[in-house]
């Protein structure tokens, strides 16, 4: 492995351990799904900046997914056919996590993060 994909590598095993905690998550008793949303959306946030560091391209400080997909279109067009539904894991960032500003996420919209996070990952 070249020394210029290490960041690259980092932000996917990064990917992994967020998508990994998500589905953990969901399957604890009893399940915390604002936990399960949250990490799929770092997980799919982290794998599209892995992307773009692979292939060298900036990008703000950002926790926004329909911004990070747009710049991966640059890449690989098809990121158009993920990211109107890929969007919905944007409210996941930062709201879920603070009791006052979040309404938790049902089950299937856990879920939902969950497998959107996957699909991204591919």
């Amino acid at each position: 492995m070249p020394p210029e994909d290490q960041p690259a590598l980092d932000w996917l095993r990064k990917a992994d351990d967020d998508l990994r905690v998500g589905e953990m998550s969901v399957s604890a008793s009893p399940s915390i799904y604002w936990a399960a949303a949250f990490h799929a959306q770092q997980a799919a946030e982290k794998a599209l900046k892995g992307l773009l560091t692979h292939h060298q391209l900036a990008f703000e400080k950002t926790h926004d997914i329909r911004y990070l997909l747009q710049l991966c279109e640059t890449i690989d067009p098809d990121a158009r056919v993920i990211a109107e539904r890929a969007v919905a894991l944007t409210r996941y960032a930062v709201a879920s996590r603070y009791a006052l500003l979040r309404q938790d996420p049902s089950e299937s919209e856990a879920l939902s993060a969950l497998a959107l996070a996957r699909e991204i990952i591919g």
